[in-house]
């Protein structure tokens, strides 16, 4: 159940590359704060696979769908996503 004033995190956590954006997310699954922008989507990524209760919320499923620019090759999320470049050639 959604609490008034939930953020909603509607992109893939991919698409959070700025630490206050991840900070946002941590301090919402109340985890530790600390650590670079990897170790935040690391812990992220971790706490979402391991509490599906969590990330099927509706203000947290985003977080775990693949962007549509990223090709991953696996569906697990302790894996990370191999970006294929699409550049013309």
């Amino acid at each position: 159940m959604l609490v008034a004033g939930t953020k909603v995190y509607a992109n893939p956590l991919s698409r959070y590359n700025h630490k206050d954006n991840l900070l946002d997310i941590v301090v919402a699954l109340s985890l530790d704060c600390t650590g670079t922008i990897t170790v935040l989507t690391e812990c992220i990524q971790t706490h979402l696979a391991s509490h599906p209760d969590v990330a099927l919320q509706p203000c947290f499923s985003s977080l775990m769908k693949a962007c549509k620019w990223c090709k991953c090759e696996h569906t697990d999320v302790d894996v990370p996503c191999n970006v294929v470049d699409y550049t013309p050639y």
